[in-house]
């Protein structure tokens, strides 16, 4: 059985949710360092003392002198390099990040040339572009990309967010062709932002083939496998419980 001894996993975005769940999971898969990276010093804080006792807890075992953060501002390209050039090569990088506008609009009537409608995809696609570029990926390594579910099964307003999520899923094949033998995926997952999970999810138990909404830690198994593997790469994998199978399934 794969696991990622002697390994290092960088994950933007590794504060809260899935990120902090893939972290934790690198950490039980005997990673010998995870760091996690977000904008706020203040969470990451808080999830750095929260991943050690998670780990003590569930494991019996100390993490100490395995786990590390930083503060980056992923939107920042200088900021961006310098936090992979003090890094040096590592083996793993996930992206978990989102920020700039969750933009919903009606496409006939919003306005394309605001601040507004660039963010999304500057935050979320170029950003991310950039960290895998500047990215030392030791080979045989991989980067693994994030999107969201209504890539494959858009709602109305939702043409920008699956938009951004289509180029995440283009780059992907194009950037394991260019960046071999480095591997590069990208994971799409049915997960709601943390702050707005309960209200949207409340109900949607049922519009899932396996009966529940995925956690985080369910999710975190998809990425452990994809770093893991080392015969997969420019590949889309679909995390999201059977949900799109289920033709009633509204927001």
């Amino acid at each position: 059985m794969s696991t990622l001894s002697g390994k290092t996993v960088l994950v933007i975005g590794g504060s809260s949710g899935i990120g902090f769940a893939v972290a934790l999971g690198s950490l039980k898969a005997n990673a010998e360092r995870v760091i996690i990276a977000s904008s706020s010093q203040d969470r990451v804080a808080n999830a750095l003392e929260r991943l050690k006792a998670r780990y003590t807890t569930e494991t019996g075992s100390s993490a100490k002198g395995r786990i590390d953060s930083r503060v980056i501002d992923a939107t920042n390209p200088a900021a961006v390099k310098a936090l992979f050039a003090e890094l040096g090569e590592i083996d793993h990088l996930v992206l978990t990040h989102s920020g700039g506008d969750f933009v919903l609009a009606d496409f006939k009537e919003f306005d394309l040339s605001s601040e507004k409608a660039r963010s999304s995809m500057d935050a979320r696609y170029w950003s991310a572009l950039q960290a895998a570029q500047s990215a030392q990926i030791k080979p045989g390594g991989s980067i693994t990309f994030t999107i969201g579910s209504a890539f494959h099964n858009p709602y109305k307003k939702w043409a920008l967010l699956v938009g951004t999520a289509g180029a995440f899923d283009a780059a992907t094949r194009a950037l394991a062709v260019e960046l071999a033998p480095i591997r590069v995926n990208v994971l799409w997952d049915r997960l709601v932002p943390s702050g707005e999970r309960e209200r949207l999810v409340r109900g949607l138990d049922k519009h899932h083939l396996v009966g529940h909404v995925g956690t985080p830690e369910e999710v975190a198994e998809a990425y452990l496998f994809l770093m893991k593997c080392g015969f997969i790469t420019g590949e889309t994998i679909k995390v999201e419980g059977g949900a799109m199978l289920e033709a009633t399934l509204q927001f």
